[in-house]
């Protein structure tokens, strides 16, 4: 079989246009206002089906088995639970202080095998005993090297979201990027986010192109870039954008 030919026999889905994907990141125990928030800035349809990216232990202190009221809360919201890293960080270094004002949330970008088949496993068992079996894995700031793919096979996954797209790890993909209001620590970033996500949803609504809506808890903590996203939310009620949950993406 030539290259081309594997290529046009993975199925690729055909998201139809003005359809959104809404996703609530950095689910953990210690942020449980924000989430109330963040799923309240959502129409109702869509804070149902919004899929949850949970991890397990944030920052290494806040394990899911020590908090079983919040464990509880979540059980009773529908939307996929998404295994998101272990701690969503790897602790602070200059690098990351320097260009985004944050520890290293690249928790997944760099691990060798034997590090990241531990903090899969850790994290595996502190979501399945929490939700039942994670299907989906979503590395912190959407970066996972080759390791973590064959990692994620071992555990049984079905699939890991990116960026630009779902894949399984069967090879099918549903191509759809997602914007992120999380601009980091510095102010300076915040503008420039700002700015560049205006062109972008621009853009997005003339096309009518299908996207991720990425909400996290950091989205909070500027005014500005708030205003920014329940600004797009109030167009999309207004525009008639319907909300669409992530296994329909996955098989349009």
């Amino acid at each position: 079989m030539t290259p081309l030919a594997l290529i046009l026999t993975v199925a690729i889905p055909m998201i139809p246009p003005k359809r959104y994907i809404p996703e609530i990141h950095d689910v953990h125990p210690r942020m449980m206002p924000a989430l109330e928030r963040l799923l309240g800035a959502l129409p109702d349809e869509a804070s149902r089906l919004a899929p949850l990216l949970v991890v397990p232990d944030w920052a290494g202190d806040s394990a899911l088995d020590c908090h079983p009221e919040f464990v509880e809360m979540l059980r009773q919201l529908q939307g996929e639970k998404v295994l998101h890293g272990l701690t969503h960080s790897l602790g602070p270094d200059w690098w990351n202080r320097f260009a985004y004002g944050t520890e290293n949330h690249a928790e997944f970008a760099s691990l060798s095998e034997d590090q990241a088949t531990a903090r899969l496993t850790t994290a595996h068992k502190l979501h399945t005993e929490a939700f039942g079996l994670p299907r989906w894995f979503c590395a912190p700031r959407w970066q996972q090297n080759a390791i973590v793919k064959t990692v994620l096979g071992r555990l049984g996954f079905e699939g890991f979201m990116l960026g630009s797209r779902y894949e399984k790890l069967s090879g099918a993909r549903a191509a759809i990027p997602a914007i992120c209001f999380d601009d980091g620590g510095h102010a300076w970033r915040h503008v420039a986010g700002r700015l560049q996500r205006k062109a972008m949803i621009r853009r997005w609504l003339a096309n009518n192109t299908p996207f991720r809506l990425t909400l996290h808890p950091a989205d909070l903590e500027d005014p500005k870039t708030w205003q920014q996203l329940t600004e797009l939310v109030a167009t999309l009620k207004g525009e008639g954008w319907q909300p669409l949950a992530f296994d329909d993406a996955l098989f349009a």
